[in-house]
């Protein structure tokens, strides 16, 4: 999916989404069946099936400024804080929230999923979602972020990411590689029964009190 299509299918909430997660999944399951799956090849040795696939399975919510009701008084003044030299204002897109918080809770993410470069104005709430590959690379969490039992089935990307306030891992399982290079956590972080296969931690900053073990 585009960005703007990744957009309206979040906000018809976790039941339609993880819908379209499910019959996506169905798809390349049908597609390994019938034997023209290959998307863990190089994208370019992909077969024309695989990568019509993916173009439909993959999720676009990068560069996003995702804002609550209740964080707007504070937004501009923390987006004011970042370095926005690489991101002029009129570039940013803003995603209003209803609710008191960013809720991707319990959802399931079949293919890439790219955050890349976004901000989380509020609470924001992963927590039991799953991914395939995430990328986070670059995000301002402004608010708690939670991704408390969020399964990562490849690759999650945190490096350089910023929480500003409580960063919440527990229970989380990270199957493949977790990057957090350069990330830097301002507020509590808690890492409690996180299971790891590979965790890099280079130039991360704790500045609250972290929970690793």
């Amino acid at each position: 999916m585009d960005q703007d299509e990744s957009i309206a299918l979040w906000r018809q909430g976790k039941d339609a989404w993880n819908a379209w997660a499910e019959d996506m999944l169905r798809q390349k399951a049908e597609l390994e069946k019938s034997g023209t799956w290959n998307g863990y090849n190089r994208p370019a040795e992909w077969s024309d099936e695989t990568r019509k696939w993916s173009e439909a399975a993959k999720t676009d919510l990068s560069g996003l400024r995702f804002m609550t009701l209740a964080s707007r008084g504070t937004a501009e003044k923390q987006a004011g804080q970042e370095d926005s030299s690489q991101r002029p204002e009129a570039s940013i897109k803003t995603v209003a929230v209803g609710g008191h918080k960013i809720d991707f809770y319990e959802f399931v993410f079949p293919w890439h999923a790219n955050f890349k470069g976004a901000e989380f104005h509020g609470e924001a709430t992963f927590r039991d979602a799953r991914f395939h590959e995430a990328r986070f690379g670059g995000v301002q969490f402004h608010g708690e972020a939670n991704f408390e039992g969020a399964q990562f089935h490849g690759y999650a990307g945190f490096g350089d990411a910023q929480f500003h306030s409580e960063a919440y891992f527990g229970g989380a399982e990270f199957r493949v590689d977790a990057d957090f290079l350069g990330a830097k956590f301002h507020g509590k972080a808690k890492f409690e029964e996180v299971g790891f296969k590979s965790a890099m931690f280079w130039d991360a900053q704790f500045h609250g009190m972290a929970f690793l073990h």
